[in-house]
């Protein structure tokens, strides 16, 4: 067995080979927007499915890099994925080919207009994978209007296997990917390529992101189902961020901080998910208390806009080391305030107290910010 080190040595090194890198910018701003909302939809596959463990590279090697482990890989998945505004793929489209319809004399194929294909470029990040079970996969909103060996098209199908399709197709497809080979004379392995239809819209992939993940948390978290659509959203943002951090670094460890996103935290975002439903219902009851105190009814709407903005970065991990502060010093400040006589008033004079300190953030951030850790020790 390959140690875990030398496995996360060769993916480093895979990822700073600029040619193994589909750099999603080429595709348009909603060409990356479709990638990121294909990604939930896969995180959410993944975890119904019952994964026990994953870890996702953006924008690493293709578009996503799919390993069956975030410590202990075994196998790697990679995608490119490609929005179609309009029509299906063609075989010219996929390869750089000729269509081989057997109404033209045969053309070789060649090197250079193979390896810069989309199919191409996926055998070819696959086959640099050594030390990994890797697999190709080429995703769509369109169809590959490409014949099956069977009958039918593969545009018909959600996923089909380069080696399932008709001989008149993977004959000339397997002649060109052996380019792609150092050894003369290889035989591609067609079962290693993936064609694969999404029923993501492109002009509206939040639509099904959400449903996946509202059937999702409908399923397991029913208490949470009503916080689908923030859930997705912060994630969206989450791995919007990732595919566009550029910075070089120099180890895995520091590509994984940069561009990956793991079952683990998944799961730790879930987890402060769960937590979500019965805190807020807290913090209403505590709210209307407050306001039988003299909170004034305009600074309770501004509180409840910034509670949510909390529970949104909870759930995504996108909390600032700012913001990490000043949860920490409410955190500290939360027992004395509770201790006070009158909940208001310890409240605004512990939250100004607090805001002088902490001058990034308005009085009414700090506020929410105090009042929610003060709820959370008053549940505990």
């Amino acid at each position: 067995m390959v140690p875990a080190d030398a496995k996360f040595t060769e993916i480093f090194s895979l990822t700073q080979d600029p040619a193994l890198a589909e750099a999603g910018g080429g595709h348009g701003q909603k060409g990356v927007d479709f990638q990121r909302y294909w990604a939930i939809l896969r995180i959410f596959e993944l975890k119904e499915d019952g994964s026990n463990d994953f870890l996702l590279l953006f924008e690493s090697i293709q578009d996503v890099a799919e390993f069956d482990s975030e410590t202990s890989p075994r196998r790697v998945d990679i995608y490119q994925i490609k929005k179609k505004d309009a029509g299906e793929w063609s075989f010219n489209d996929l390869t750089g080919m000729l269509k081989p319809d057997g109404r033209t004399k045969k053309v070789s194929p060649t090197l250079s207009k193979v390896e810069k294909s989309p199919i191409g470029k996926l055998y070819k990040a696959g086959l640099a994978v050594q030390q990994l079970d890797a697999n190709a996969h080429f995703v769509s909103n369109a169809g590959c209007d490409l014949p099956l060996a069977t009958s039918g098209s593969a545009s018909a199908l959600l996923k089909c296997l380069a080696s399932e399709l008709h001989t008149s197709h993977a004959s000339p497809l397997a002649e060109g990917l052996a380019l792609l080979h150092a050894t003369p004379g290889a035989v591609p392995d067609l079962r290693r390529v993936a064609l694969r239809k999404t029923t993501l819209h492109p002009d509206n992939p939040h639509l099904l992101a959400l449903g996946a993940a509202t059937a999702y948390l409908s399923k397991h978290l029913p208490d949470s189902a009503g916080q689908a659509k923030a859930f997705v959203d912060a994630l969206f943002v989450q791995l919007s961020a990732l595919g566009r951090q550029t910075e070089p670094v120099t180890s895995f460890e520091e590509l994984r901080r940069q561009r990956g996103y793991s079952m683990t935290e998944l799961n730790a975002a879930l987890a402060d998910l769960k937590s979500v439903p019965d805190l807020k219902s807290h913090l209403d009851g505590v709210l209307a208390g407050l306001i039988l105190q003299g909170l004034s009814p305009l600074k309770r709407i501004s509180v409840d806009v910034e509670v949510t903005k909390y529970f949104s970065a909870l759930v995504s991990g996108t909390f600032g080391a700012d913001g990490l502060a000043l949860i920490d010093e409410c955190t500290k400040s939360a027992p004395s305030v509770m201790a006070a006589g009158q909940l208001l008033p310890a409240l605004e004079a512990e939250a100004a107290r607090i805001a002088a300190i902490h001058t990034a953030f308005k009085n009414t951030v700090v506020f929410a910010y105090l009042l929610i850790q003060v709820t959370k020790n008053a549940a505990a």
